[in-house]
């Protein structure tokens, strides 16, 4: 039901790591191209590997509490969208706490909030291209809660279908 909707319900997740500072949150350490989850993240010298989940809820919130630090800390959320076109879109979000969103490399969306989660919190304009899309999400925790979830629609606000065919 909820990718009918437009809401991503698969993804690759990883945290958690130092809160990002202001200036900081709509950088990331993965370069132009994005994260691998199938090589892990280097930190510290060590290998940390991407947790896949796929959301249960009927907004597709990913409750990001589970990730270890959850406080004062920040985590990613990774996946890719395959297209038979490209297209206009708009990305709609909710994050607790602030987010900041790529698209194929680029920045689309940034906003260092403190706040509780919510459906549709923040709209942002984007484009997909034609065949695979790299969607990166950056999710800043300060305490409490700790979650987010994305919605895709046309640039009219129609859901995008995103189940499989």
């Amino acid at each position: 039901m909820a990718a009918k909707q437009g809401f991503i319900t698969s993804w690759f997740l990883l945290g958690g790591f130092p809160k990002p500072k202001k200036d900081d949150l709509g950088k990331h350490p993965f370069g132009k191209t994005g994260p691998d989850p199938s090589k892990g993240y280097i930190r510290k010298g060590n290998t940390v590997a991407w947790k896949q989940h796929v959301a249960k809820d009927p907004d597709a919130m990913i409750d990001l509490t589970f990730l270890k630090p959850n406080s004062n800390t920040a985590a990613y959320a990774f996946t890719t969208l395959d297209r038979s076109q490209a297209q206009a879109i708009l990305c709609k979000s909710g994050s607790d706490d602030s987010i900041a969103i790529w698209i194929n490399g680029s920045l689309v969306h940034e906003n260092n909030a403190a706040r509780g989660v919510s459906v549709d919190e923040d709209s942002a304009p984007a484009s997909l291209v034609k065949g695979t899309n790299r969607i990166l999400v950056k999710i800043g925790q300060g305490g409490g809660g700790f979650g987010f979830c994305l919605r895709l629609t046309d640039a009219k606000g129609k859901p995008l279908n995103l189940t499989s065919k």
